[in-house]
């Protein structure tokens, strides 16, 4: 499984957010176009587990990490015909067609950063506390902690 975004800032700030750590990288951003047949639909009749391909699914759980990343997951099956058992979705007959890899350069990487971080996304809206995080963090403000 692989969890993918319906936002491109979203997408744009994975690519980048590590440029401070490693300014050698190439970060790249992965677009994928895909057509209504390439969704699981409904999954109280379409159980993503049992299809005979590759499929994209929303998750129907209430995971604020997901809902934040805007999140899609895709779904891979499984093939004895590759090394790994499972086909890269650039290579997957089905899918292929609609990926493409957008390069950053690495010099624009750090702007790009900031210009996603001025719109207001960054780690904390990207990876929300858990309440009970948050719950901890009142408690400790509370009684002084």
């Amino acid at each position: 499984m692989l969890d993918w975004t319906r936002d491109p800032s979203v997408a744009l700030w994975f690519a980048v957010e590590q440029i401070r750590r490693y300014p050698d990288s190439n970060p790249v951003v992965w677009q994928m176009c895909p057509e209504a047949k390439d969704f699981v639909n409904n999954q109280e009749t379409e159980l993503p587990f049992a299809g005979t391909r590759t499929k994209l699914f929303s998750t129907t759980f209430n995971i604020p990490r997901v809902r934040a990343q805007h999140g899609y997951f895709s779904l891979f099956k499984h093939s004895q015909d590759w090394g790994n058992g499972f086909v890269p979705l650039e290579k997957n007959k089905y899918l292929k067609e609609s990926m493409k890899m957008v390069s950053i350069t690495p010099g624009c990487a750090e702007e790009i950063l900031l210009e996603i971080e001025a719109k207001g996304i960054n780690r904390h809206i990207i990876y929300p506390p858990r309440v009970d995080v948050i719950a901890k963090q009142v408690k400790n403000k509370i009684f002084k902690k």
